[in-house]
């Protein structure tokens, strides 16, 4: 700030105030002064300058105390390190406590006092029926000085591998009737063989008449059941959800129990006898 003052012949130890407004002290705490002082018997100007000069804040006759508030704006933003972004597998039992510890392990450092992390995530009620498969988790520091850093992670849900291998199915004795084996054994979740039904679920289709299903993957068939051989369609899903399942077809043969009928191959279009007789009806 630059302040010009004018003395004239001011007696020795006079001291000159000057008062500035609040609007021209403004948030200064130094100021440049330029005084002229004129010496009325020789006409004489002596112009110098004096810098340095200190201002100083007097409180009114009933006032005790002011306050100031001081600002450093330099200081450093707080900073966050973030682990990478998580995958975890969406029906596994372990996975709730796999994200909070992810969570917690983003850590935030300042250098003026302390920084705490905050995060926007809220756990989806079911892991595997989340939208798009993931979810964005927003990480947020900030110091005593207001100072805010975030950081932006990405969970993805994935599901467990789902393997279906075809397996034929067949009752040696339409007539009468029966139960097929099932195809649970050639199913493998999640890198275990032949899991339980609690964990998948298998849907036929394409049955013909008198042939249901079960939920342990075996078919029933009624007696008198028409000979004959089928392609019929299952689909294996993850009871977890999350669309993983797998679907295939495979072959279904029925045949009458004529002992003079052999199985000549269960992906032959039929069943012959050796005398020629068709043993499919």
């Amino acid at each position: 700030m630059y302040l010009q003052v004018v003395l004239l012949q001011q007696p020795i130890g006079k001291t000159q105030t000057l008062t500035l407004s609040s609007t021209e002290v403004g948030n200064r705490t130094k100021l440049f002064a330029v005084i002229k002082m004129y010496n009325l018997q020789t006409i004489a100007v002596l112009r110098f300058g004096i810098d340095n000069i200190v201002i100083t804040q007097k409180l009114s006759a009933c006032a005790t105390t002011v306050t100031a508030t001081l600002t450093k704006g330099d200081v450093a933003r707080p900073t966050l390190t973030l682990p990478a972004n998580l995958s975890v597998i969406c029906s596994a039992p372990t996975a709730s406590a796999t994200i909070s510890s992810w969570i917690a392990s983003a850590v935030a450092t300042s250098t003026c006092g302390t920084a705490t992390v905050t995060h926007n995530h809220v756990a989806p009620a079911n892991l595997c029926n989340v939208s798009g498969n993931a979810v964005s988790v927003t990480f947020t520091t900030t110091d005593a000085f207001g100072n805010v850093t975030t950081g932006t992670r990405v969970i993805t849900f994935g599901t467990m591998t789902l393997t279906v291998t075809p397996t034929a199915l067949s009752v040696p004795n339409g007539a009468t009737g029966g139960t097929t084996s099932s195809v649970v054994p050639n199913i493998t979740l999640g890198g275990v063989a032949s899991p339980s039904t609690n964990s998948v679920t298998i849907t036929f289709s394409g049955l013909p008449t008198g042939v249901t299903s079960t939920t342990g993957g075996r078919l029933v068939v009624a007696p008198n059941t028409p000979a004959g051989t089928h392609t019929i369609t299952y689909r294996v899903c993850e009871t977890a959800g999350n669309n993983n399942c797998k679907t295939v077809n495979t072959i279904f043969g029925n045949r009458r129990g004529n002992p003079y009928c052999r199985y000549r191959n269960l992906y032959s279009e039929h069943y012959y006898s050796n005398s020629s007789t068709r043993c499919d009806r």
